[in-house]
């Protein structure tokens, strides 16, 4: 997605290889129960680099971009449309008598 909004920040010729982004499981047996520390990103990726970004592109990062700001409006909608919630809200205060 920078390559498409600021490719001026890129530098593809300086890109990790050898396996640097790949996550090292040091926490393995909590990740596999779904159970996140505050160091997790860390115990992974110690230099904070994930994944490959050899591969990209500008246009790869701007599919990737509009498909999440329209993942992104889409979920402010169907937020700002629900009224299940807040009814849910006010019957779960009116019967435990708070506010």
């Amino acid at each position: 997605m920078v390559l498409a909004i600021r490719p001026e920040l890129v530098w593809l010729g300086s890109l990790p290889t050898g396996g640097e982004g790949i996550p090292l499981g040091r926490l393995k047996p909590l990740r596999d129960r779904d159970i996140y520390t505050g160091i997790w990103w860390y115990a992974d990726n110690p230099t904070h680099y994930n994944g490959d970004g050899r591969p990209a592109t500008a246009q790869k990062g701007e599919a990737w971009f509009v498909d999440r700001s329209r993942a992104l409006a889409r979920a402010i909608r169907t937020i700002k449309d629900d009224k299940e919630s807040r009814r849910l809200q006010e019957e779960f205060f009116d019967k435990t008598g708070q506010q």
